[in-house]
């Protein structure tokens, strides 16, 4: 896993300003703490830091060779690509030749065979970028489902920079950290998601899922090379949880291979435990987090029992090596800002900041975890998935994640329109929702449910994954993602995926016997989040300190009145665990604006 970066210029050579491409790198530096290096040409610079997990010494980047018109093509790449070796033993019959065991050359030689053709025949997680020299065109490649970031922005002279991570993309002297009214709207209408190709900062914009960007001189064209196609589905319901527990034990065993220690993150939930008893690693370790030694533990909407119990229950059913990481208010505390710099905007704090906390103490021993994301979007795990657990006519979580553009000032509501905001771009995502021929009344939402959740969700999910692992040096893996698994799995019936009156009934059968049956039937329980009374003061302390701060830029967005309601409020009802994550939200804000700092457009 690694971080990449570059740029092309047409108006000033970047061997002009080597500068520049050394500081974009330098601000991924988290990402790959083994090696980093640069590449700089007459119209392309390319930056990479590694965190080497397979071939050190032959996995080097940014890594070139002469393709088949005789030019340069050099690659920078992150992920990793689970049936390289399968493309590798195809591309040597072709004639390739390669010099090291890395995924990253099968990547490379790949892309001199088959050209823009490649990324359909790799298996993965993967964003990289390709300069071909004897086109003279910059290639940006997103992995099928977006579980690798990519992030691009055309400036103003005809240019496109890139990175893993937009503080790498906002280093360059020709893109500005600035917002909008659609990067308003984006923060405060949807959080915690964006926008599909959304990056909210102004001219911005995600690589979207299995989606190849092609730069040529100033140009820049945008095609998808993959989209899942709704279909009939095969198999009975028996077929069908057989094939699931296959696909999933394929997609453990292709992901587990690493030249560094392997663990896997341990809730006790059914997702997690589920690949963990999958993962044929001798003395496998696993992690799971918990607050002060399970005294500082507090319920919530979110999380709704602790995970310790259950934890340890599996880890002695597998026989994994179990570590618990207790982290205490301080800890969160302490660790608060770091989160917001890595994940490179406001979110929700009491979410993000156990996760970074657990991921950094585990880093030294396992850089690459397996994780369990994407299960709940494939077996059906939200309470949304259910007609009576979704909004109707609108984003189906809103009931879990409130917006939060009441808290915007009247002028900023009135220039940004938050509410139709939203309302458009709901409707521009069941505008593309696939659905099967004849679809009718709730079978009809429900796949408008799911696709909006895969679209918007699990986008949020693997971002905050990502940033938050790499930003401590560790590769997370989501077997639940692997490509056959989900291409079987979303023509799944959506009726037979709740079963025996549970969400994500079938797969509970699929992994029947693997665990104990209190761990396979207990009910879904989010990540542990920081809910306790003693964290909630430390965030109305807070936002009470950014209150008296009457210079502060939040204060140009949002209205101080509704804040210090929210504060009263939350502090009188100490059940309305919402208030809490909306005040989070808020202090994220001023730390937004003084680690970049944005300029409001």
């Amino acid at each position: 896993m690694c971080g990449i970066t570059g740029y092309t210029s047409w108006a000033i050579s970047p061997k002009n300003e080597p500068e520049v491409i050394r500081a974009m790198t330098n601000a991924l530096l988290p990402r790959g703490p083994d090696a980093d290096d640069v590449l700089i040409g007459e119209e392309i610079a390319l930056g990479h830091t590694r965190l080497a997990v397979l071939d050190a010494a032959g996995g080097a980047q940014p890594m070139t060779a002469v393709g088949r018109a005789g030019g340069l093509v050099a690659v920078v790449y992150s992920g990793e690509v689970y049936n390289h070796r399968q493309l590798r033993r195809q591309l040597q019959q072709l004639g390739h030749r390669f010099t090291s065991r890395s995924d990253t050359e099968v990547v490379l030689r790949a892309w001199i065979e088959w050209g823009p053709a490649a990324p359909e025949r790799l298996v993965g997680m993967f964003a990289f970028a390709v300069w071909d020299e004897a086109v003279r065109s910059l290639f940006l490649v997103r992995d099928h489902l977006g579980i690798k970031p990519l992030l691009y922005a055309r400036t103003g002279d005809g240019g496109t920079v890139f990175g893993s991570e937009a503080k790498a993309v906002l280093q360059h002297p020709r893109v500005e950290a600035a917002l909008d009214r659609t990067g308003i709207a984006e923060l405060f209408a949807l959080a915690p998601n964006t926008s599909p190709g959304h990056a909210v900062f102004a001219g911005l914009q995600d690589v979207r899922p299995g989606t190849i960007v092609t730069v040529t001189g100033r140009h820049a064209k945008v095609r998808q090379y993959w989209r899942w196609t709704p279909h009939e589905h095969p198999d009975d319901v028996t077929t069908t949880v057989d094939t699931l527990r296959g696909l999933l034990e394929e997609a453990v065993a292709a992901q587990s291979g690493a030249d560094r220690p392997v663990g896997a993150l341990l809730s006790g939930g059914l997702d997690s435990s589920s690949i963990a008893a999958l993962l044929d690693v001798d003395g496998l370790p696993t992690w799971a987090v918990d607050y002060d030694g399970g005294g500082n533990y507090a319920s919530s909407a979110l999380h709704v029992d602790r995970d310790t119990p259950y934890a340890e229950l599996v880890a002695e059913h597998i026989g994994s090596r179990h570590t618990t990481h207790y982290v205490t208010v301080t800890d969160l505390i302490a660790g608060h800002a770091a989160t917001v710099q890595a994940m490179d905007l406001p979110g929700y704090g009491p979410i993000n900041v156990p996760l970074r906390l657990l991921l950094e103490h585990l880093g030294p021993h396992t850089p690459v975890v397996l994780s369990g994301e994407g299960a709940d979007e494939l077996a059906g795990g939200y309470a949304w998935h259910q007609l009576s657990g979704a909004e109707p006519d609108t984003f189906p979580w809103t009931r879990s994640y409130r917006p939060m553009d009441y808290l915007l000032r009247k002028d900023v509501t009135e220039a940004v329109q938050p509410g139709a905001y939203r309302r458009q771009r709901y409707q521009e995502a069941l505008d593309e929702v696939p659905h099967l021929r004849g679809e009718r009344g709730p079978a009809r939402r429900l796949r408008e449910i799911y696709h909006l959740t895969d679209e918007y969700y699990l986008q949020f999910l693997l971002r905050r994954k990502d940033r938050l692992a790499m930003s401590v040096g560790v590769e997370a893996r989501v077997p639940f993602l692997h490509l056959p698994l989900v291409e079987y799995a979303r023509s799944i019936p959506i009726e037979w995926r709740r079963q025996a009156g549970m969400e994500k009934g079938l797969l509970r059968r699929a992994v029947e016997g693997l665990l104990p049956e209190k761990v396979a039937w207990r009910r879904k329980s989010g990540f542990p989040v920081a809910a306790s009374i003693e964290f909630q003061r430390y965030l109305w302390g807070a936002a009470r300190d950014l209150l008296a701060e009457s210079s502060s830029p939040v204060w140009t967005l949002l209205d101080r009145d509704t804040v210090a309601w929210v504060v009263k409020r939350a502090e009188s009802d100490r059940s309305d665990w919402t208030s809490s994550l909306h005040i989070c939200f808020v202090i994220e804000c001023g730390m937004w604006f003084s680690q970049h700092p944005v300029r409001l457009l």
